[in-house]
């Protein structure tokens, strides 16, 4: 039985469970050089069914998206998980006469729920 690993896409920062047979050695040549990816989040939103983002929700992400569009990324804050910062943001769609803001698009179709901040007293 091989043994599985959760890696991380230095690229896109995006995560997969790969077998050990995948594997292969990060060339020193790129070992040397920063991280690519950031870790965000959306800022003071979470899904509106529970703690994950349903097909639908990802799909109207996507679509305001996409991949080959300059988005900006207006930081609010951060975070600290267990193995990484995860960056908070509110991300702009700025290529269109109107700016878009995509939390914004999420919570007016119901598909994300502001979240509720507690003031520190």
């Amino acid at each position: 039985m091989q043994k599985c690993f959760r890696v991380l896409y230095l690229d896109y920062g995006n995560r997969c469970t790969v077998d050990s047979a995948s594997l292969r050695p990060l060339p020193p040549e790129l070992a040397s050089l920063p991280a690519c990816a950031l870790r965000m989040s959306l800022a003071n939103v979470c899904p509106n069914k529970g703690n994950k983002w349903d097909e639908a929700a990802i799909a109207l992400f996507v679509d305001l998206t996409g991949f080959k569009l300059s988005l900006v990324a207006e930081k609010k804050g951060h975070r600290r998980t267990r193995f990484e910062d995860v960056m908070e943001v509110t991300l702009w769609n700025r290529n269109g006469p109107v700016p878009i803001n995509i939390t914004a698009v999420l919570v007016e179709k119901a598909f994300a729920v502001l979240k509720k901040v507690s003031l520190g007293m």
